[in-house]
């Protein structure tokens, strides 16, 4: 089978390449990592993804967005992994639109999605309990419009105005962060372009329930998009140990020359470039079913 990007999808990750990566420069990000608070970075960045569409990009040009598939989510994930990008976009960028897109009613589409693709509505998402398996007695039930339980990791919770959780049952249900009844624990996780937070409900009431379940197939994207941003990570990981590796002298000569090292970098690209056709061939699939 011959499969490559096409060229609106190789104009697209240039585009969006030189846009982040003005963003983003590596200085801003360790800078953003060094700050405790994290918000001024975090909304400078924010800002800038939205003015170039990136909020919008699952949601169809009817609704102000880009119309485009996971593909072409994966391939700007890919970038933001490049540059370690500290700006929410698993829940925002990808979970929140599918969920709107496959499990509510017109109504509710017509409502969110518009507010999604200019960036003006946040949505984190808090499914890990159903995708991932729960710890102990976490997870979040839904009984009698009220929610109850915990969801021991929420992502992208910084600045989210609504969160996408998902019952036992796999109803999903947006409900403000600090409603009444909800709880707010932070974590302090590894990754810190990243926000993370367990969240605590007691008798909480959603703002909206979704009617369907697409809980599958958020799970599915959310793998495919989160495998493009490691992706992304691991081939500047490799480009920056090539490039270290012909300035770096010992004995008198670059450390890229010895056999040893060459070896080991080419073994690195040997195991990255078949991940990159798995990534990009298994988006395709989702895309076209």
């Amino acid at each position: 089978m011959d499969f490559a990007l096409s060229n609106d999808q190789i104009l697209l990750q240039d585009q969006v390449g030189r846009a982040i990566g003005a963003l983003a420069p590596a200085e801003r990000v360790a800078a953003h990592v060094r700050d405790e608070g994290r918000k001024p970075a975090d909304e400078a960045v924010s800002q800038g993804l939205c003015d170039i569409g990136i909020p919008g990009l699952l949601v169809p040009e009817a609704n102000g967005g880009l119309g485009l598939g996971i593909l072409d989510a994966a391939l700007v994930a890919e970038i933001m992994g490049r540059h370690a990008v500290p700006s929410a976009f698993l829940g925002p960028v990808v979970a929140a639109p599918l969920a709107v897109l496959c499990a509510a009613e017109a109504e509710q589409q017509a409502e969110l999605l518009p507010q999604i693709a200019q960036g003006s509505l946040r949505i984190a998402v808090a499914l890990s309990e159903q995708l991932c398996g729960a710890r102990g007695d976490a997870g979040v039930r839904l009984a009698d419009g009220r929610l109850s339980g915990s969801a021991q990791m929420v992502v992208d919770i910084e600045g989210a105005d609504l969160v996408l959780v998902a019952d036992p049952a796999g109803r999903l249900v947006l409900v403000k962060p600090d409603a009444p009844g909800v709880t707010r624990l932070a974590l302090n996780i590894v990754d810190r372009t990243r926000s993370a937070a367990c969240l605590e409900f007691s008798g909480a009431k959603p703002d909206m329930i979704l009617p369907g379940n697409a809980l599958a197939e958020i799970g599915a994207a959310l793998r495919l998009v989160l495998a493009a941003d490691l992706l992304g990570a691991a081939s500047r990981m490799v480009e920056t140990a090539v490039a270290y590796a012909k300035v770096r002298s010992q004995f008198g000569r670059p450390i890229g020359s010895f056999q040893a090292v060459k070896h080991l970098c080419a073994d690195m690209v040997a195991e990255l470039e078949p991940g990159r056709a798995l990534v990009w061939y298994a988006a395709h699939a989702q895309d076209v079913g």
